[in-house]
């Protein structure tokens, strides 16, 4: 493989190009099996296969293809335009019994994810290859959904953080572990970056036909998450949290924290839970679909379990596609989501 090519993301139809096998190692991490059958592949494609009628999605085929981790199975999905998604599912079993006559759609991307969001310097012009390639990704899975009657409104939900990162940088009594001029030098940076990836996902939401919406979490933190509030501990700050919104309520009746960390990534699965929860959003026959990298499979995992600890209905599923191939040095390639 040419160093040119080296530099570029590789599809996975690019490396199942190069050996006729069966089995292909693409990776250290990831195989392509070109027609596995076992009871675990048998069971995830009646899974998807099941959600792809019941929400009535046209032209979806599921081909024999498939690519493993140790995670699980990522199968071939033609949305039939040609356009093929590597895709793991979760939650599956919890809705086969209930019937939807709605669809939600939800993403998100992580600014962590990004080597440029760094206290040492702006540099913030170019956006990053785990920006891109998974925007596209998720995008381009959830754009697919749009030829299905039940999905009401041409809208996917993202949930872009900002001030989790302004929060992750607090101690326990609410004050900036940065000294003034990197405080002041990190909030620059997280707000550059979240405007660059916000025009990013707004782009990539029109390709695939879809509106762009926000989530505005943790607002009601806001000071906080500035620095403006010393001696507000993680605890208060739940308790406030708590008080204005219902899924926080929930969230805080089964749930503590005690440090700003904690409560930040309690807050991606507070999100999830809201999205997901028919007691909080007021739809009973709603299904949430959330189209993540497959790195955030935990926080649906997270959200269910709240909503089964606080006495809530759930119905989500989480569906993960693989992003194109970046590649290291070396022999070993990864995808820029891990």
């Amino acid at each position: 493989m040419s160093t040119a090519i080296m530099s570029q993301p590789i599809s996975w139809q690019d490396l199942a190009g190069v050996s006729t096998e069966p089995t292909v190692p693409l990776t250290p991490r990831y195989t392509l099996h070109r027609a596995p059958d076992t009871r675990s592949v048998r069971l995830a494609r009646a899974q998807l296969t099941t959600l792809f009628d019941a929400l009535d999605v046209r032209g979806f085929v599921l081909e024999p293809a498939a690519v493993s981790d140790d995670s699980g199975w990522y199968l071939c999905v033609d949305d039939g335009t040609g356009t093929q998604h590597w895709v793991h599912s979760s939650g599956l079993p919890w809705i086969r019994d209930q019937s939807f006559t709605e669809i939600a759609l939800f993403s998100g991307l992580s600014l962590g994810g990004s080597p440029k969001l760094s206290v040492q310097g702006p540099a913030v012009t170019r956006l990053s290859t785990y920006e891109t390639t998974i925007s596209a990704a998720t995008a381009g899975l959830a754009g697919a959904f749009r030829r299905t009657s039940k999905l009401r409104q041409p809208v996917l939900h993202w949930d872009l953080p900002p001030l989790h990162y302004l929060l992750s940088q607090l101690d326990d009594r609410g004050r900036p572990r940065l000294d003034n001029h990197e405080w002041a030098q990190w909030q620059t940076v997280v707000h550059e970056r979240a405007a660059m990836v916000r025009r990013l996902l707004y782009e990539r939401s029109r390709s695939v036909g879809l509106n762009a919406q926000f989530i505005r979490a943790l607002t009601g933190l806001a000071d906080t998450a500035h620095g403006r509030t010393p001696g507000r501990t993680p605890t208060d700050a739940l308790k406030i949290l708590a008080r204005e919104d219902a899924a926080w309520a929930a969230t805080a009746s089964v749930r503590t924290v005690s440090t700003y960390p904690e409560l930040v990534h309690l807050a991606y699965s507070v999100e999830s839970l809201r999205a997901g929860s028919p007691d909080l959003h007021g739809h009973p026959h709603r299904l949430a679909l959330m189209v993540e990298d497959p790195a955030e499979e935990r926080i649906l995992t997270e959200a269910r379990a709240i909503a089964h600890d606080a006495g809530l209905t759930f119905a989500a599923v989480g569906l993960y596609p693989l992003p194109r191939l970046l590649p290291s040095t070396g022999t070993s390639l990864y995808t820029c989501a891990f």
